[in-house]
C-alpha cells in the first residue's frame, strides 16, 4: 500500500442539510484499514444533529468557533480545540461565530456508524442514509447559552 495526499480543493463535499459539508479524507474508499477521517464545515447558525457512534472520536477545531456538546455538557471551542469523545457518548457542535466552523474528525476503527439520539435510528457513517438526517432546526445550546447570558447580565437577588 502506499501513503497518500489529499488535497480539500480536489474534493467534492457531501452536503450535510443546512448548509453543512463533510469532505472524506481517508476510510476504506482510500484502502486505509484502521481509520476514517475527514472534515466539516459549519456555516454560522449551523448545528449537526445529537448522536453517538460506536467508537471513539477525535475532533480538532481548526477554524472559527462554536460550541461542542458532549453528554449535554457545553464546551465552547476555537481554533486548536481538540476533543475526544468515548464511543457511546452523545455529542454534537454548533457554530456560534459569524465564519464558518470548521473541524477536522478521526476515528480508530473502519466500521463507523452514528446512532441519531432523538430517534434512536443506527445509520453507517456517511451512508446515503446518514447524508440526508437534517441538522437540527433549533440548536438547544445556542438556547442554554443565550440564557446563562441573559442570567449573568441581571443583577443578583
Amino acid at each position: 500500500m502506499r501513503a497518500k495526499v489529499l488535497s480539500v480543493d480536489s474534493m467534492e463535499p457531501i452536503s450535510r442539510g443546512g448548509g453543512i459539508k463533510s469532505y472524506p479524507f481517508f476510510g476504506e474508499w482510500t484502502g486505509a484499514e484502521q481509520l476514517v477521517s475527514g472534515m466539516s464545515v459549519f456555516p454560522p447558525g449551523t448545528v449537526i444533529v445529537e448522536h453517538t457512534h460506536n467508537v471513539e472520536e477525535i475532533v480538532v477545531v481548526i477554524g472559527g468557533q462554536g460550541n461542542a456538546i458532549i453528554d449535554g455538557e457545553v464546551f465552547p471551542v476555537k481554533a486548536v480545540s481538540t476533543t475526544w469523545i468515548p464511543a457511546e457518548v452523545p455529542h454534537y457542535f454548533e457554530n456560534t461565530g459569524e465564519g464558518d466552523l470548521t473541524i477536522l474528525w478521526f476515528y480508530g476503527e473502519i466500521e463507523v456508524v452514528r446512532k441519531i439520539v432523538a430517534t434512536g435510528e443506527v445509520i453507517p457513517h456517511l451512508s446515503a442514509r446518514d447524508r440526508s438526517i437534517a441538522p437540527n432546526s433549533s440548536p438547544p445550546a445556542l438556547k442554554h447559552a443565550r440564557t446563562r447570558a441573559e442570567s449573568m447580565s441581571k443583577p443578583p437577588n
